[in-house]
């Protein structure tokens, strides 16, 4: 019996959850776990919703921002990278010029519309009271639109070039204050402005090359992961790194000899990626909502406010420690220089002093911010400052100079830094 294309792609498909299953369940638990928590969480949170009443102007207009922010991140910057459609590399590779991937690419954006759309029915429902009628059509009909218009803005913006995707952006930004705004002809404006948008779509001509690059990577990358493959993950990450360096460089500082390793980890901190400081981030921002926010507060064991807190606190010691880490790391990469035959012109303790200065400068911040967030004394903000600076020099001489017993002191490390955390936070 011959098969079609599409049973080879959901025959993958099928492979590769299966061995993400088997590989990553603990993951996926945890993440199972994660969401019961949260959807508890937003249930108790959630009592202003009541069956048969609209949800009140305050709380919609929250949404509506959320919502507006949410499809403007996608736009504005996940476009560049992330195709509103996706469809398999090999699809692309062998059937690019055949009436197959013109079905294709019709079939994976009416479901990508689909999926827009019973969002919009979803959120418009919620929002209604959960009653259908005239209203709630209205509601699900503009939301329809403005996420018909933010789903083609994200392929024009991937797929044309520089001057086009600035301009679809603040064509999108008009869009969006306009679905904010309470203007008296946004019903008609919509419809037109939805049109415009997937017309412009519909003729912008695929990036052939950077789709079928970025379509490979994510096939390849999806398969690693499913066989569990750290070696050939590495490998894509690799060989996907960015070769042009952006933003500061180190010559923009004239190093001198006297400042040279303070400004190579001052550049290094700068150097952080994104990801690194974007769950570094989370994890301040689920800290402060612990500490000092009653959201949680439903939630099993966490009914007490010092339990929240202390909690909070070990969120805020546990990034600050992996930041911690990392420099560390990088610090004893300087000083292994040495055992490959390099000559270092600084003493071990000069380098241990420079990484010291940068991080006491990121402690000063760290502790400043937390500080005016939350509305703290001087007083606490120093001995915050200071208990984290002396949990880095435990953790850092104790690495570098291999002190023993290695776990006694990585404790040590990590209470001064929870110390220093839940002085400031209670």
């Amino acid at each position: 019996m011959n098969k079609t294309p599409g049973s080879y792609i959901f025959q993958n498909r099928w492979r590769l959850l299966k061995g993400n299953l088997s590989h990553n369940w603990k993951a996926f638990a945890g993440l199972l776990v994660s969401l019961i928590i949260m959807a508890v969480s937003i249930y108790h949170r959630t009592s202003f919703l009541t069956v048969g009443e609209p949800v009140s102007g305050k709380y919609k207009w929250y949404i509506l921002l959320l919502i507006a922010f949410w499809r403007a991140i996608s736009v504005m910057f996940a476009g560049s990278f992330t195709p509103a459609v996706k469809i398999n590399a090999a699809t692309i590779l062998y059937a690019y010029n055949t009436s197959y991937f013109q079905k294709e690419l019709i079939k994976q954006w009416i479901k990508s519309l689909l999926k827009e759309g019973a969002a919009a029915f979803a959120i418009a429902l919620l929002l209604n009271g959960f009653l259908v009628n005239s209203n709630w059509a209205v509601m699900s009909l503009r939301f329809s639109m403005y996420f018909f218009t933010a789903t083609a803005g994200t392929w024009i913006v991937y797929h044309e070039k520089a001057a086009a995707r600035y301009l679809t952006r603040l064509a999108f930004i008009a869009v969006s204050c306009i679905f904010l705004s309470p203007l008296p002809y946004k019903d008609i404006l919509f419809p037109v402005l939805t049109i415009v948008f997937m017309i412009c779509a519909e003729r912008t001509h695929p990036n052939l090359e950077k789709y079928l690059r970025d379509m490979i990577r994510n096939d390849a990358s999806a398969a690693a992961v499913s066989q569990n493959n750290y070696a050939r993950m590495s490998q894509i990450a690799e060989e996907n790194r960015p070769q042009t360096v952006r933003g500061i460089t180190y010559g923009q500082f004239h190093p001198t000899r006297r400042n040279a390793i303070f400004l190579k980890g001052f550049m290094e901190l700068l150097r952080t990626s994104s990801k690194i400081i974007s769950i570094f981030v989370i994890l301040i921002l689920v800290g402060l909502l612990l500490a000092r926010t009653n959201i949680f507060s439903d939630l099993p064991f966490l009914e007490l406010s010092e339990t929240r807190k202390v909690i909070g606190a070990l969120c805020i010691t546990m990034s600050i420690n992996a930041l911690y880490q990392m420099l560390i790391k990088q610090e004893q990469s300087i000083l292994d220089k040495r055992l490959l035959g390099l000559p270092l012109p600084y003493p071990t303790g000069y380098v241990l002093l420079s990484y010291s200065l940068v991080v006491f400068c990121l402690n000063a911040g760290i502790s400043l911010a937390l500080g005016f967030i939350l509305r703290q004394t001087p007083g606490k903000i120093v001995i915050c400052m200071l208990g984290m600076t002396g949990g880095y020099l435990i953790l850092n001489l104790s690495a570098v100079l291999k002190w023993k017993p290695q776990n006694v002191f990585v404790l040590a490390s990590t209470i001064l830094i929870m110390a220093g955390t839940i002085i400031i936070i209670f």
